[in-house]
């Protein structure tokens, strides 16, 4: 009777065991989409963005013709800058690429874009309707995310400033950036 017993206990604490193994290999699967998604969150589902102060955008034209002044407002229809103090619409339809040069205020100083500045650039496309400016004297916008970003595309204690910007479609925007800390 005690042989029995014994056997029926080392059944148990085999299958126990094993249970104990599959529920392990589960909870690693839920602790790696956790992290995931813990990492997103730390972005708040979206990155801010640095805009230099003048922005050039090359039209869509035979000649590449150009414009440039401080872009006051962006949306899936329309593009605005400020030329001369005054007030220039565009139809993002009509436009190619949006270069930035100029400077950017990092905590309340200037700091001067150079070209040289423009290595090692990070790309990334949204909608551009994830695009919100926030305040465009001081440059600053927000992009929401739309998936979990790879890991270097983001600096959560840097800024994220903008060299770039170019169009898939009027719908699609493609986002030309650096990393400063």
């Amino acid at each position: 009777m005690r042989k029995e017993f014994l056997k029926l206990m080392a059944i148990a604490v085999f299958f126990s065991a094993m249970e104990i193994t599959v529920n392990a290999q589960e909870l690693s699967k839920y602790d790696s989409q956790v992290a995931q998604l813990q990492q997103l969150n730390r972005l708040s589902q979206q990155v801010d963005l640095v805009l230099p102060s003048v922005a050039e955008v090359i039209l869509k034209s035979p000649a590449n013709e150009s414009k440039s002044g401080r872009l006051i407002s962006i949306d899936d229809r329309q593009i605005q800058l400020e030329i001369a103090h005054e007030i220039s619409p565009i139809d993002v339809a009509n436009v190619k690429q949006i270069f930035f040069r100029g400077y950017v205020l990092l905590n309340g100083r200037k700091v001067v874009i150079r070209g040289t500045q423009n290595i090692n650039l990070i790309s990334l496309s949204e909608k551009l309707s994830n695009l919100k400016l926030i305040n465009p004297i001081e440059g600053k916008a927000q992009l929401a995310l739309t998936s979990i970003p790879d890991a270097g595309k983001f600096a959560e204690d840097g800024y994220h400033i903008v060299s770039e910007m170019s169009f898939e479609s009027p719908e699609i925007l493609n986002i030309k950036y650096r990393i400063q800390n």
